[in-house]
């Protein structure tokens, strides 16, 4: 739910809108499911290896044509780097002033939600489905690039940043009611 185009009926969700994005000519949907967070990786691992923090050791790499994978993953960006440095950034993010306490905001339902005690997804899904106007489908052109205005917006706001945070705090947040719900009234697994 937290990827914008998975709420989007307009060219099957953007599966149907060819675009150039980061050397690639890929859809929409790809750029949203994939290779917009990847780049978002890749700048925070080089961000974090330029000023000097510790690089780990790569355990896992994805190789294909020429060196690189689907997402462009090659021998030097490793996806355990690449996520053990995002996992970072966003902890920092998470524990920092600002958004740690927006965090507990986005669990909160409306007064209108019925069962609120699971969360309240038709409400967050109203709430993802409007950066399909605001971001996701704002200037793009069928086989056109998504240049560095497009991304610059993006990347300036942390809306990829934001999605991880909200569906991960939005996650804990109804597996941990689940959990207390099933403790309450004594369920097995």
């Amino acid at each position: 739910m937290h990827q914008p185009l998975h709420l989007s009926g307009k060219a099957r969700g953007g599966n149907d809108v060819y675009v150039h994005f980061d050397g690639y000519k890929t859809n929409l949907h790809k750029v949203w499911d994939g290779l917009g967070l990847m780049k978002r990786m890749k700048a925070v691992s080089k961000d974090r290896n330029q000023h000097g923090l510790a690089r780990e050791e790569s355990l896992l790499v994805i190789d294909g044509q020429d060196g690189e994978g689907e997402y462009g993953i090659s021998e030097e960006d490793s996806v355990h780097e690449l996520m053990s440095g995002y996992h970072w950034y966003i902890n920092g993010l998470m524990q920092g002033e600002y958004f740690g306490s927006l965090s507990r905001k986005w669990t909160m339902c409306p007064h209108s939600s019925v069962e609120p005690r699971f969360g309240c997804p038709e409400d967050w899904a109203k709430e993802i489905a409007r950066l399909n106007c605001e971001y996701t489908w704002l200037d793009v052109v069928e086989n056109g690039t998504l240049g560095e205005e497009y991304w610059r917006r993006i990347e300036d706001d942390m809306i990829f940043e934001i999605l991880v945070m909200k569906a991960a705090t939005r996650l804990a947040a109804v597996l941990n009611s689940v959990a207390e719900y099933r403790d309450e009234h004594h369920l097995a697994l």
